[in-house]
């Protein structure tokens, strides 16, 4: 496991909306900065609390060269650079600052970006889901019926479309994409592990070929963490984490899901 401990942000960050009475609660969960020296200082408390990585939180108000500052110090220390980053402004700003991951990109990711992932060897982890876990997500966990349920199913499709032509467009530019969940909430009837599942079947439904998204999940996600020489490959010498299903996940995306042994670190967990 890799940890980033407090996210850096800026003062707006993912607490802005905050109640007055509960604005103390972002210090529990973000280190705060406003120019490139507190930037640089951030940086370095991370590393000293044993970050193995710098998350940064991305808004429009974001300064490039406070995030300049921290993609600096962070490489100077060993350390890559995760940029939480929604919008086209915030991707744009991830790319041409040269961190090593852009992950999210919900709300557009534009063409010189992905030059910019291209050129520069940037991952892009987007965050995705199968039609199935949408429907689990934004439907049936909030309850919705009738003409409501029809509403957010047609945005649904609308936001799946949209990544899938994210994803694509990075995947012929030759950006390495990552799966990454971002399940952080519970929903109902289905498992956080099940979750996952259904995040690596949506990179399947956006277009990436099964051998791809299997990458993704494996030695491309490895290659990303820094630890590709160890993990994410069947391989003498590496470490003996495996899964074994009915079926050929190669062929059927979906048989991944055809659990029938589970293998750590060389000891069997489950049959």
């Amino acid at each position: 496991m890799q940890v980033s401990t407090r996210a850096i942000s800026g003062p707006r960050g993912q607490f802005a909306h905050l109640a007055p009475e509960h604005k103390s609660l972002a210090a529990e969960e973000y280190a705060v900065i406003d120019d490139a020296a507190s930037a640089v200082r951030a940086v370095r408390h991370a590393v000293a609390d044993g970050a193995d990585l710098i998350k940064v939180i991305l808004d429009p108000t974001f300064a490039v060269e406070d995030l300049r500052a921290i993609v600096a110090e962070a490489h100077r220390l060993k350390r890559k650079v995760a940029a939480h980053a929604t919008s086209e402004v915030e991707v744009l700003l991830a790319t041409e600052c040269g961190v090593d991951s852009v992950e999210h990109g919900t709300q557009g990711v534009p063409d010189e970006a992905i030059r910019l992932m291209a050129a520069k060897g940037i991952t892009y982890v987007p965050t995705i889901a199968s039609r199935r876990l949408a429907q689990a997500l934004f439907v049936d966990a909030q309850g919705l019926t009738g003409e409501a349920a029809k509403a957010e199913a047609a945005e649904d499709v609308k936001w799946l479309a949209s990544m899938g032509d994210t994803i694509r467009r990075a995947r012929k530019a030759g950006v390495r994409v990552v799966l990454g969940s971002d399940i952080y909430h519970r929903v109902p009837g289905v498992t956080r592990g099940e979750c996952a599942l259904e995040v690596l079947v949506g990179l399947g439904e956006a277009g990436l070929r099964p051998v791809e998204a299997l990458r993704a999940a494996t030695s491309d996600a490895a290659a990303l963490m820094g630890i590709a020489t160890s993990i994410g490959q069947i391989k003498s010498g590496f470490k003996a984490d495996l899964l074994v299903v009915e079926g050929n996940p190669l062929d059927h995306l979906e048989d991944i899901k055809r659990t029938k042994l589970v293998i750590s670190r060389g000891a069997v967990l489950s049959r």
